[in-house]
C-alpha cells in the first residue's frame, strides 16, 4: 500500500463531521433491548419522511398530534394482556419493568389526534423473555476439564449439564474446581437477556 492509499484510506477519520455523534438519525427506527428476566428498555426514532406522512394522515399541524406506546405480551400460562402509555412531547425511549417474563412481547407507536384520530407509525418485532431460573447447560468453551472428573458436571449428548446431585462448590475450602473458577475471572460464560412486563412502567430519565 502506498502513501496516496493510505492518506485516502484514512481521510474519513480526519473530517470533523465523523469525530461527532449526530443529535437526530433522520430515520424510522424502533428497538427493545433485553436488560435482564423483567426488564427491557425501548428507544426510537421518527424520520422527518414519517412526520409528514402523519402530518398529511391527520390534516393537521403536527402540534396537535399525540403519542402512546401500546404493549401487547402474554403470561407464562398464555393469557394475552395489553397496555398503553401516553408520551410526553420529544420522549424517545421507555423502561418497561415486569412482575415476571412474558412471551410474545411487542410494542408499537401509536400516533393520535383529539378527533380520534390513529396511525400506526411502528413496531418491533415480537421478543420473549428469558426465564428467571438458572440454566443447568454449560457451555462448552467454558468447562474446565477438572470440572468433569468430579460430581459437578457431566456430559449428555455432547452437551454438558450441571449434576443435580453435584456437591456445591465452597469457596472457603481448598478446593482444586473453585480455583479453576476464579482463574476466569469470575466470568461464567452466559449473557443475560431480559424483558420486562406491566405492572411497573417508568419513564427513562
Amino acid at each position: 500500500m502506498n502513501k496516496e492509499d493510505l492518506k485516502e484510506k484514512t481521510g474519513i477519520y480526519l473530517e470533523p463531521q465523523m469525530d461527532t455523534i449526530p443529535e437526530y438519525y433522520d430515520r424510522d427506527i424502533i428497538k427493545v433491548l433485553t436488560k435482564n428476566p423483567i426488564e427491557v428498555f425501548i428507544f426510537w426514532g421518527v424520520s422527518q419522511h414519517s412526520f409528514k406522512r402523519i402530518k398529511d394522515f391527520f390534516q393537521v399541524d403536527l402540534e396537535s398530534v399525540h403519542y402512546k406506546l401500546f404493549i401487547r405480551y402474554t403470561d407464562e400460562d398464555k393469557h394475552s394482556h395489553f397496555n398503553e402509555i401516553h408520551l410526553s412531547a420529544f420522549t424517545t425511549s421507555y423502561v418497561l419493568k415486569f412482575p415476571f417474563p412474558v412471551k410474545n412481547l411487542r410494542v408499537e407507536i401509536i400516533a393520535f389526534n383529539n378527533n380520534g384520530g390513529v396511525y400506526s407509525l411502528m413496531h418491533s418485532a415480537y421478543l420473549s423473555m428469558p426465564t428467571n431460573k438458572t440454566s443447568s447447560v454449560l457451555h462448552h468453551e467454558w468447562i474446565h476439564p477438572m470440572w468433569t472428573q468430579g460430581a459437578y458436571v457431566e456430559q449428555v449428548d455432547g452437551k454438558y449439564y450441571l449434576k443435580e446431585s453435584g456437591k456445591e462448590l465452597d469457596p472457603s475450602e481448598n478446593n482444586p474446581i473453585w480455583e479453576s473458577t476464579i482463574l476466569y475471572d469470575g466470568s461464567s460464560g452466559f449473557s443475560s437477556h431480559a424483558i420486562p412486563s406491566s405492572s411497573f412502567f417508568k419513564k427513562k430519565d
